[in-house]
């Protein structure tokens, strides 16, 4: 996969891995364009949460970050354990993203798939490669950070409330 500037000039190529799945929105960037991102995850069938003909998404194992011109920034490795993913939630700024952490729940049927469990939230400097902790103190009151493609997460812990296209930090008592 290559990245290009605004004129169509190859910048830099990232190679994608034979035996790992990518998502059918290959890259992705934060709300600023500053930060790219890639997920990640082994090419194993318990990954896939949702397939179309042309539209693939993954529990990810691991999340690739790059600059604009497809140089690597940092990476996220999700948490130990063959179930476990990570995943990019929101951006609270340009450079600090809000990662999801789950592991996943075996899918009950050939039919159906994985759910996510034991959801957690975390920040991430991608600039700095740190992780933070989360709370709902971490942030102002009412403060929304859009998403793409959420799940609705059960539960509403922290006083944080996800839904498909958002995540809503509530005003704190």
């Amino acid at each position: 996969m290559t990245f290009f500037n605004n004129k169509g000039v190859p910048l830099h190529a990232v190679a994608l891995r034979a035996d790992q799945y990518v998502p059918s929105e290959k890259i992705k960037w934060n709300p600023a364009g500053t930060i790219a991102w890639m997920d990640q995850a082994a090419n194993e069938h318990n990954r896939v949460l949702d397939i179309d003909i042309d539209y693939l998404k993954i529990a990810p194992q691991e999340i690739r970050f790059f600059d604009p011109d497809g140089l690597p920034i940092a990476s996220v490795q999700a948490e130990e354990g063959r179930e476990a993913a990570v995943e990019v939630a929101g951006w609270k700024d340009a450079n600090i993203a809000v990662m999801k952490s789950y592991t996943l729940e075996p899918a009950s049927t050939d039919y159906t798939v994985p759910q996510a469990k034991d959801v957690y939230y975390f920040l991430y400097d991608v600039k700095n490669n740190k992780k933070g902790s989360f709370s709902s103190e971490s942030l102002p009151p009412n403060t929304t950070i859009r998403v793409d493609r959420q799940e609705g997460d059960n539960g509403n812990k922290e006083n944080i409330m996800v839904s498909r296209k958002e995540i809503t930090y509530k005003a704190r008592k």
